[in-house]
């Protein structure tokens, strides 16, 4: 833990405080609108695909980690191999004076690929190392 902005404890680095599959989505600097977030979605037949969707992300950043980062979204099909290529992000960040330092990224994804039913992964990279994921569930509908 390390001591952060106005003296509140945060775990040590950075942190994604919404890595989201959604519809739709836009970012300002202010904040996130997410529409109709997902973790599973089903076909009559495969290989698939969905026509449009949006990864959403908030990251929120300790005081002293202002300065260039990497970000990168993977996603992992059942059997672990990548989906599509990696959607890579690197932005600057600013540490301002008065609150830590937050940003904001929407990546649109058209279409979505889904070669067969099963667990998938969506993976968070930050740095080179994994900062979130979570599972997303593709399944055959009858």
């Amino acid at each position: 833990m390390v001591l952060g902005f106005k003296g509140c404890w945060y775990p040590r680095g950075m942190r994604a405080e919404i890595f989201t599959l959604c519809e739709a989505a836009t970012a300002t600097p202010n904040g996130l609108n997410i529409l109709g977030t997902f973790d599973a979605i089903a076909s009559r037949a495969f290989p698939a695909s969905h026509p449009f969707c949006a990864v959403a992300l908030k990251v929120r950043f300790n005081p002293g980690e202002a300065g260039s980062h990497r970000f990168e979204i993977n996603l992992f099909g059942p059997d672990m191999a990548p989906v599509f290529e990696p959607i890579i992000w690197a932005p600057t960040i600013e540490t301002p004076p008065d609150k830590a330092p937050v940003a904001h990224w929407i990546s649109w994804i058209s279409p979505l690929p889904l070669p067969k039913p099963g667990e998938y992964e969506l993976q968070l990279l930050a740095d080179g190392d994994v900062l979130h994921n979570c599972p997303f569930y593709v399944h055959q509908s009858k």
